[in-house]
């Protein structure tokens, strides 16, 4: 007798066995693992933390730990520890965490949802059978996309077969669309289920759709509005069948057998019965032939068909004799009362010889070849008169081809005036705007666009960008710094300067570097901050050429500022009186080092504090100018007044963040006027890549009472430890009062 069962190993009593419920409970155990078996999971490859009494697994491939080398083994918990039973082929487990049940093939435990599932037949709340092996009875179907787009595929074996979808009532077909029979797309109908009529059909080959039955178009009282071309409609209050062609509405039928509309050179309407010949639609080409030299007219009385007139008949109407001319003493239109028109007088017999002898031009002729003359010239003609002695108190005598001199004989024929009359020209109207200069041009009168008079003062108009004059010659034009109008001049070889104003009036200051540390300064008191040193002068670029020195800090630290300021106060925007404030400033700049620090500001303009620190330029007061932050990828103009934050512009992408050392340089133009009204202008040039920015701001501004705004210049570290430094070239400063 075995020890153990044939199938589960169960351990069996043996004869004379003592203590028989050793192996009972044994076998009791494993019953109670196997039977109505279900585990918690079948992918752990590690033992669950707190497991709980009884707690079943599938033993995953790979696992670790206290389960190592038990995959596809059941692990059950015992209060002790892991109990394993290795599983039959054909074992069955209801796999609680997936809501399905698993099988043991003896390698692998798999489950319906591990792989394809194929089926014979598959009824969802009906039954399959061979003709109909899907089957389906709920209230909808649905077959949703996964993500893109969805087909519903019929595959046939061969053209004869059918894949079609059908639609029946009681299992009865009523219609049914596809390909039945051939590869043709049909739509059938039938009120049998066995008899189909076929209401289209779409050829495969060609596309082409053919209507084998009678087509009832529903109607409409009014045509559509603006249909496109191809449309077909029945307007069902004139009864008519119409077609949207070429843009035209087109009544198809009709009781006259064509169509009405437009036919080429013939119009049909009233339902065809009405045909009318298009106005200029017959040409001379489509008349009957004319015999040679012969007339179309009409001689018969009264209203008729025209008729084919010979030349006789012709002259008869006209009146003519046959062979008159003009001039021919039997042309009857020499006897006439009157006449109209006009003839050349070379044409006209004697004509000349006639006039000549008559009274009046004998009489007058004299005075035409009279070799004095007195009086006023009138007429149409032109009169020549030869450079000769005129009686009276003047002489005009011939003073080369294209002038005369004009001398007072009263004073002994002495030359006390000189008309010069240049012959060449031509007159004409003034050209242009009122005001406008005027040139010659081309020998006729033309307004200079950009010259003028007004008030009787010559105006320049503002020109940006002038052209450069011919060789030898120089241009004049209006010019503008920031918003303050200067003239300006412009030589053969380009490049526009602006006139300097006037520096007797008002204070004036300007400081410009020289050579190392060096710089040249009227009427200003500069302070660096950071140390002072020396840039390079070359040649290559803007920065190179400019005359700068740097501010650097070269010791990294968080509170790192190096600038450059002005410390004498004067200027203001704007003023109490209309004589008040009033100031024009260029500053020529641009940062040094520390541009790889994210956190890295500098700021360039007019300012009312001292030394700078560390500052967020967004929280400067009393401020105008140029300057960038952390939070900006590109330079802001900046603007303030005593309380608040800066009103920041953004200057675009012509003027991004620098972020490279001592690669970019910059020219700020301010311009404000005196007066209570308050304004400032500005223009800033960058000079590497020559992209120009500019405005006007009117609000956020010191008051007109503050004086102590100050040209400064200076960059720092935004509180990260870093190096900084920044390079000022030239300042110039003149302030109207």
């Amino acid at each position: 007798m075995p020890d153990d069962t044939t199938i589960l190993s169960l351990p069996l009593i043996l004869p004379a066995q003592a203590q028989k419920h050793v192996t009972h409970n044994e076998a009791l155990a494993t019953l109670d693992l196997i039977v109505q078996l279900a585990v918690i999971t079948r992918t752990l490859t590690t033992p669950p933390a707190l497991p709980t009494l009884g707690d079943r697994h599938i033993v995953a491939a790979g696992a670790t730990g206290a389960w190592v080398g038990q995959a596809g083994k059941i692990a059950l918990f015992d209060g002790a520890g892991w109990q394993f039973t290795q599983a039959l082929p054909g074992w069955q487990a209801h796999v609680l965490a997936e809501g399905q049940t698993a099988v043991f093939d003896g390698l692998v435990w798999a489950a319906p949802s591990d792989k394809p599932l194929a089926v014979t037949r598959l009824g969802v709340s009906a039954t399959a059978d061979a003709t109909n092996r899907l089957s389906v009875a709920a209230p909808a179907t649905l077959l949703n996309h996964a993500g893109a787009g969805h087909q519903l595929k019929l595959n046939k074996a061969t053209a004869a077969d059918t894949a079609s979808l059908l639609f029946q009532t009681g299992f009865g077909g009523r219609a049914e669309m596809g390909t039945a029979g051939t590869d043709d797309f049909a739509i059938k109908v039938s009120a049998d289920g066995s008899t189909f009529a076929t209401a289209l059909s779409a050829a495969a080959a060609t596309g082409e759709v053919t209507l084998p039955l009678p087509l009832h178009l529903g109607g409409q009282a009014t045509d559509p509005v603006a249909p496109p071309d191809g449309t077909l409609w029945l307007n069902t209050t004139s009864g008519e069948v119409k077609v949207k062609s070429a843009g035209v509405t087109l009544a198809v039928g009709g009781g006259g057998g064509v169509s009405d509309g437009d036919k080429g050179d013939i119009t049909v309407s009233a339902l065809g019965a009405t045909w009318t010949i298009d106005a200029g639609a017959v040409g001379l080409s489509k008349l009957a032939d004319m015999p040679t030299d012969s007339f179309l007219g009409r001689d018969t009385a009264g209203a008729g068909a025209p008729e084919v007139l010979t030349p006789a008949v012709a002259r008869a109407i006209l009146n003519v004799a046959d062979g008159a001319t003009a001039n021919a003493s039997n042309a009857a239109l020499r006897d006439r009362a009157s006449h109209t028109g006009s003839q050349t007088a070379a044409t006209i017999s004697d004509f000349a010889a006639a006039v000549a002898a008559t009274a009046a031009v004998t009489a007058n002729t004299a005075k035409v070849t009279n070799a004095t003359h007195t009086g006023d010239v009138t007429g149409s003609g032109a009169l020549t008169v030869q450079p000769v002695a005129i009686t009276g108190k003047a002489a005009v005598t011939a003073v080369g081809a294209d002038y005369v001199l004009i001398s007072d004989t009263s004073d002994g024929g002495a030359l006390k005036k000189a008309l010069v009359s240049d012959l060449g020209g031509s007159g004409g109207s003034p050209g242009g705007l009122t005001g406008t200069v005027q040139f010659n041009n081309a020998g006729t009168f033309a307004g200079a666009a950009d010259v003028a008079i007004e008030d009787g003062q010559l105006r320049l108009a503002q020109v940006t960008g002038p052209t450069a004059p011919a060789a030898n010659g120089l241009k004049l034009f209006g010019g503008k710094l920031g918003e303050m109008l200067v003239p300006g001049f412009v030589g053969p070889t380009g490049g526009a300067r602006l006139l300097q104003p006037f520096i007797g009036v008002g204070p004036f200051r300007m400081w410009e570097p020289v050579s190392g540390t060096t710089a040249s300064t009227i009427g200003a008191s500069i302070a660096f901050t950071g140390t002072q040193t020396a840039a390079g002068y070359a040649e290559g670029s803007r920065r190179a050429r400019l005359r700068r020195i740097e501010a650097l800090v070269t010791t990294a630290a968080t509170t790192a500022v190096a600038g450059w300021r002005d410390n004498l106060n004067q200027v203001s925007i704007g003023g109490t009186n209309a004589w008040e404030g009033g100031f024009s400033l260029v500053l020529h700049w641009g940062p040094a080092t520390g541009m790889s620090n994210a956190n890295r500001r500098a700021f360039a303009g007019l300012w009312s504090g001292a030394a700078p620190t560390d500052l967020d330029p967004t929280a400067l007061l009393n401020v105008v100018g140029m300057s960038y932050y952390a939070a900006v990828s590109n330079i802001q103009f900046i603007h303030n007044d005593g309380a608040g934050a800066v009103t920041a512009i953004d200057l675009g992408a012509g003027f991004p963040k620098p972020s490279v050392d001592r690669a970019n340089t910059y020219r700020l133009e301010l311009f404000s006027p005196p007066g209570p009204t308050q304004l400032v202008s500005y223009q800033v040039v960058n000079l590497e890549s020559g992209d120009v920015a500019s405005g006007t701001v009117t609000t956020n501004l010191p008051a007109t009472t503050l004086i102590d705004l100050k040209p400064s210049i200076w960059s720092s570290v935004g509180g990260t430890s870093a190096v900084t430094g920044v390079a000022v070239g030239k300042m110039l400063l003149q302030m109207e009062y």
